[in-house]
């Protein structure tokens, strides 16, 4: 197992080693990519917008028989079932709950209530303060580098924004540690995850860093 190199605020909040998130990439983020993002120390996500409420189940069921590390579902909360896909998440203890879009306030607070933590994505500082006042315990902060989802302004102007104002301190806690470069492990394969990019986000003052690139190259089983 790798030690932890670096604590973060995020690493406390959900419990994993390293502040490095496996996005949720819809047909790409599976149970096989998640639990080998989980057993290396990052956190882990499914893709559920790709799929049927029965196969996310059965997603969980498989992520849960290959670690028993923390890892998290991303949503859509546009999505017609999204009040079901979260009572899955709360029946199978899930430590994370990620959306594309920012959830109502309502499922926010369902899921807090069941101790899950609730990461939004955002793409502008008024998104920030407006799920911080919802009740969210972190948000992701994509660019418009990311594919456009969220708005067109870069993750380097983006940060930097965020950290100036004071609900965001809240959610997206600035980092006043050095960055030291990491080896991550999978299956006993020691990989380079591109410390540089990494470090850069973190020096900008986010608590983690959302990698979608490198892990599936490094989590296959």
């Amino acid at each position: 197992m790798t030690p932890q190199l670096l604590r973060t605020p995020f690493t406390d909040l959900v419990g994993v080693r390293h502040p490095v998130v496996q996005t949720g990439m819809g047909w790409v983020s599976g149970p096989r990519l998640v639990s080998g993002t989980a057993n290396a120390g990052g956190l882990g996500i499914l893709a559920s917008a790709t799929m049927s409420i029965e196969e996310l189940e059965r997603a969980i069921l498989e992520v849960r028989s290959r670690t028993d590390q923390p890892f998290g579902v991303n949503l859509r909360a546009d999505a017609g079932d999204a009040g079901e896909r979260c009572d899955l998440l709360i029946k199978h203890g899930v430590k994370v709950a990620s959306f594309a879009l920012a959830p109502k306030q309502e499922l926010i607070r369902k899921l807090k209530d069941a101790g899950v933590v609730v990461m939004p994505s955002i793409g502008a500082a008024k998104h920030a303060v407006k799920v911080a006042g919802w009740g969210a315990d972190a948000v992701m902060v994509q660019g418009g580098e990311g594919g456009g989802h969220t708005g067109p302004v870069p993750t380097t102007l983006l940060l930097p924004t965020l950290n100036e104002i004071d609900a965001a301190r809240i959610i997206i806690p600035q980092l006043r540690k050095e960055w030291v470069d990491e080896i991550i492990v999978v299956d006993g394969a020691r990989r380079r995850c591109h410390a540089h990019g990494v470090g850069h986000q973190h020096r900008l003052g986010a608590g983690f860093a959302n990698r979608c690139h490198e892990l599936p190259q490094i989590a296959r089983q």
